[in-house]
């Protein structure tokens, strides 16, 4: 695989079936950033359950258990190139984002968050997962008193 003119992407081809596979650098649209992925996460629940299609029958999970299926949604890396009406000076910028796990990703920048300096990628690729578990807690409602159980995850980088 030439890695500087093509894209490397996990795609789950069938239920417990996963390959990576090569595709073109994908272009930015109007209002996208392409970005070149630095640290990706992989969702132990959701990504899990997409690649062995273990979801009940009767569940709202079927609307989403189709093959190919491009897993991904927490995607830390430096945007390269942007598209009609995004700023230039986003180009450098490291970001996180919705995107799946592929060397290259393009994203709305409407869903870019710039990650400050101080903050290392391998820490920033955690806010969707603290994004989803924060909503969780506010739904929860939780009181004073109330128990709680914290559970700790890590992150894996790719480097070439």
């Amino acid at each position: 695989m030439n890695a500087s003119a093509e894209n490397c992407q996990v795609v789950f081809t069938a239920a417990g079936v996963c390959e990576l596979t090569a595709s073109r650098i994908p272009s930015p649209g109007p209002n996208q950033v392409l970005i070149r992925t630095e640290v990706s996460l992989i969702s132990t629940g959701t990504e899990l359950t997409l690649l062995n299609a273990t979801a009940a029958p009767d569940s709202n999970w079927q609307n989403i258990l189709s093959y190919p299926n491009y897993p991904g949604y927490s995607n830390v890396g430096m945007v390269t190139a942007v598209g009609p009406g995004v700023d230039a000076s986003l180009v450098g910028a490291r970001v996180l984002t919705l995107g799946n796990h592929a060397r290259y990703v393009c994203r709305p920048v409407s869903e870019t968050v710039v990650i400050p300096p101080a903050v290392a990628s391998e820490d920033a690729v955690f806010g969707i997962i603290a994004q989803i578990a924060l909503g969780g807690v506010r739904l929860a409602a939780p009181r004073i008193g109330d128990a709680a159980l914290v559970v700790l995850l890590f992150a894996a980088s790719y480097r070439e």
